[in-house]
């Protein structure tokens, strides 16, 4: 029997202000910002109370949509993982991979779509998949 998955992936975020250096390089495949660039960022993040709700948020549809398949009979299992921060899309592929997953389908939680910005989180899901 075919053991599905399903995927939620969105951009990330810093979790703590500690985070927004990391974030940032991340961000920018991997060079690291300059100390304005980065004092600027830590500004906003602490414009809106230090972090944003994106990850919460998608953990929460995560949890809903898994609760909601869960009470449709289907045994599919739902995670949420992000481009830029924890969980990374990398570790939780390899998280559906240890749990017994052999069908993921990938679902980028993205405002709009372009070939480059959707092709990014696809190309995630194959690299780890095939690492």
């Amino acid at each position: 029997m075919t053991r599905k998955a399903v995927i939620l992936m969105a951009y990330g975020t810093p979790r703590t202000l500690d985070d927004v250096e990391a974030y940032y390089t991340h961000i920018r495949g991997g060079r690291k910002p300059s100390e304005a660039e980065l004092s600027d960022l830590v500004q906003r993040y602490k414009a809106i109370g230090g972090t944003s709700p994106l990850t919460e948020i998608t953990r929460k549809q995560s949890s809903g949509l898994n609760e909601r398949l869960l009470r449709a009979g289907s045994n599919t299992r739902v995670y949420a993982a992000m481009k830029h921060s924890p969980p990374f899309i990398a570790s939780v592929v390899k998280q559906a991979s240890d749990d017994g997953v052999d069908e993921l389908l990938a679902i980028a939680l993205a405002p709009h779509y372009s070939r480059t910005s959707i092709g990014s989180y696809i190309a995630s899901v194959r690299e780890a998949n095939e690492g």
